[in-house]
């Protein structure tokens, strides 16, 4: 991995947690009704991968509707309290939708393991 690309990574971190904290700070200074854990994650996710891998359409439908969904002004209702560990599990389940769609993507890139064959030049070990 080259100079560039780690410190494209160090950045695209970097400005991700700052947005993170920054949403997180700003709604809870504010006491504004949405939930920042969310937001902000959604926020992280979106440009880690604008500014490293690319953003696809699904990572857009995903994260945006994560962003959305957090910063609709429902969160501060009666009884739900601390609304953070559900921002939480809503990251987490849009985590692992985004890991399959992307695991899609990479085995259409580059192709299923089983399709491999010797004659085409690619090896690999017999069972």
């Amino acid at each position: 991995m080259g100079d560039r690309n780690v410190s494209l990574l160090v950045a695209a971190a970097i400005i991700g947690v700052a947005l993170m904290f920054g949403v997180e700070f700003l709604a809870r200074s504010l006491d504004l009704p949405v939930n920042p854990t969310a937001a902000g994650f959604a926020l992280f996710m979106l440009s880690y991968y604008a500014l490293t891998v690319g953003l696809r359409a699904h990572h857009i439908i995903i994260w945006g509707s994560v962003l959305v969904a957090g910063l609709l002004p429902v969160w501060g209702g009666v009884g739900l309290g601390d609304t953070g560990n559900i921002g939480l599990v809503i990251a987490g389940v849009a985590a692992i939708v985004t890991g399959i769609f992307d695991h899609r993507l990479l085995v259409r890139t580059f192709g299923s393991p089983q399709d491999l064959d010797l004659e085409s030049g690619n090896a690999r070990a017999s069972r």
